[in-house]
């Protein structure tokens, strides 16, 4: 985090208190892997302590967080204007029932309406505590949002969106 030219913030939630931790300190993919760690998919991971999940539980923006008036957030919730399209595959595991192949994307879907719905309220109430906020949302809505092992690729179509964001 001391490296960073721009001072980064990543949040988690202390899955043993409910308190939402804000990092500043320690290392950075260390971090990562508590801000992006999925309830009952990822185990919890360890700081101090204290173990750590986040993707939703308490912001998925934290741009309240921030002490800066000049934000640049990144949301990787995708637009939800795709079909339910059902899976035969989650992880490395098939989906032979007709019942989870499409609960799954409901779930899905249900989860980033839920997402969406708190970024937009938090951002709406970031402009309103006059911060200026550029959001970068890489469109990756043709990928499963569990697929980790497309990772490159996502790296990938973020490091585009951020720089045609940013040029602006």
């Amino acid at each position: 985090f001391e490296d960073c030219r721009i001072p980064l913030k990543i949040i988690a939630t202390n899955i043993e208190n409910g308190e939402l931790t804000v990092f500043e300190t320690w290392k950075i993919l260390d971090a990562v892997l508590c801000s992006i760690a999925v309830p009952t998919v990822y185990r919890p991971n360890l700081y101090r302590e204290y173990r750590y999940l986040d993707w939703w539980l308490r912001s998925n923006l934290p741009v309240l967080q921030m002490n800066s008036k000049h934000i640049i957030a990144v949301s990787c919730v995708s637009e939800l204007y795709t079909k339910l399209v059902p899976h035969n595959k989650i992880f490395t595991f098939n989906l032979k029932k007709p019942f989870w192949k499409y609960n799954y994307e409901v779930l899905r879907k249900s989860v980033s309406i839920s997402l969406l719905s708190q970024e937009i309220l938090e951002l709406e109430v970031a402009k309103y505590r006059w911060k200026k906020i550029q959001l970068i949302r890489p469109d990756i809505s043709w990928y499963d949002f569990l697929d980790i092992a497309k990772l490159k690729k996502f790296v990938e179509i973020g490091y585009k969106e951020a720089e045609k964001v940013l040029k602006k």
